[in-house]
């Protein structure tokens, strides 16, 4: 079986869309070595993955415009290399598709842009659901990414069920092995902490876990670790939200940080919280699980699902609520081994087997 993904965003994104789909191939490449793997990549000399898919086949453009390559005349170069599947990895595929004779499958992640559209500008709007919609309707089959977003599909844009596999993520092999270490010198983290891990936005409600922060008393208050950053607007707003509540000594920033520091950080956790009004999946939530570490999630889109019975649920809207489930994580301190009693059963369906067999099940239905 002869497989081509369209690798953009693996090359050059480095968060959700990138790590799944360097998850998804390198997962797939391992279980499926046998199988036939081409990466059709707009621009890979500036990449700092480029070196972990060298050996791959990789497709670019050339000479012709990347936007008229990935887009339009990328399905003439498809059909010169005949792959049984085309496998569009981030929402979208060409707008050519109907010319492409491969069977073609695409990634949906989420309908963010549906169900919070105010949260986005009317262009933005506009293209994600064009882009969105079409890939739908032309795609001979979608994989999303949980069955959440798969009842999103449903509903929001009126797929047949039939037409939808769940094939959940999996996350980097490094945070699936059983190797610890301590976490650097350098990051000088506190001795207990609760981590949050991802992009800083509204969506992902920063702001409701810094209040139920300032909810927990002195005198047991532990600090919350912050890895991955926002824009400069939000940034300033939330450093204005920190230094209202009294906090600015509770919140540690460490920015971007490699995964091997990261598997660490999350080691050391109490716990990590993701309290987002919205997520397709939340990678971050079983890479915490991996590393041995409960969550508290949001009650919420496709959270409850990552989370299992590892950890805590919340109404993301009920600040009361989580202040609580933080203060629990602090004063129970047997809380983490027995939620840790239940992770090796839950991550089964996360691991890179799992999911890579799943994916190929997937692809073997068309081939």
């Amino acid at each position: 079986m002869h497989i081509a993904f369209d690798a953009k965003r693996l090359f050059n994104n480095h968060t959700g869309l990138g790590n799944y789909s360097r998850t998804l191939v390198s997962n797939f490449k391992e279980n499926y070595h046998e199988e036939k793997l081409t990466l059709f990549a707009t621009e890979t000399a500036n990449s700092r993955y480029y070196s972990d898919f060298k050996s791959y086949e990789i497709v670019q453009p050339g000479l012709t415009p990347k936007a008229l390559w990935r887009s339009y005349s990328i399905s003439n170069v498809i059909n010169e290399l005949r792959p049984d599947i085309y496998h569009g990895l981030s929402n979208e595929i060409p707008f050519s598709a109907s010319k492409i004779k491969a069977t073609k499958i695409v990634t949906i992640h989420d309908l963010f842009f549906l169900k919070y559209p105010h949260d986005f500008s009317k262009i933005d709007r506009s293209l994600y659901k064009k882009k969105t919609v079409f890939s739908c309707d032309k795609a001979d089959h979608i994989v999303a990414i949980s069955e959440a977003t798969k009842a999103d599909l449903i509903n929001y844009l009126n797929i047949k069920e039939d037409k939808i596999s769940v094939v959940y993520q999996s996350c980097a092999s490094l945070f699936q092995d059983n190797e610890t270490s301590s976490v650097s010198d350098a990051y000088d983290l506190p001795s207990r902490y609760f981590l949050y891990v991802g992009t800083l936005n509204k969506r992902k409600n920063i702001q409701q876990l810094l209040r139920a922060i300032s909810k927990i008393p002195k005198k047991i208050r532990i600090p919350i670790v912050v890895v991955g950053g926002g824009t400069k607007s939000f940034m300033k707003s939330l450093m204005a939200q920190i230094e209202s509540l009294g906090i600015s000594n509770d919140v540690v920033f460490l920015g971007s940080v490699d995964n091997q520091s990261l598997k660490q950080i999350y080691h050391g956790a109490v716990c990590t919280v993701l309290t987002s009004f919205y997520e397709g999946f939340g990678i971050p939530i079983i890479e915490s699980l991996f590393s041995r570490t409960p969550v508290i999630v949001s009650n919420v889109s496709a959270l409850p699902e990552a989370a299992g019975d590892c950890g805590v649920q919340v109404d993301p809207s009920n600040v009361d609520e989580l202040a609580n489930a933080l203060e629990l994580f602090i004063v129970d301190t047997q809380i983490r081994n027995q939620f840790q009693r239940n992770m090796d059963r839950h991550l089964k369906q996360f691991s890179a087997k799992a999911t890579a067999d799943i994916l190929h099940s997937t692809y073997q239905r068309f081939v």
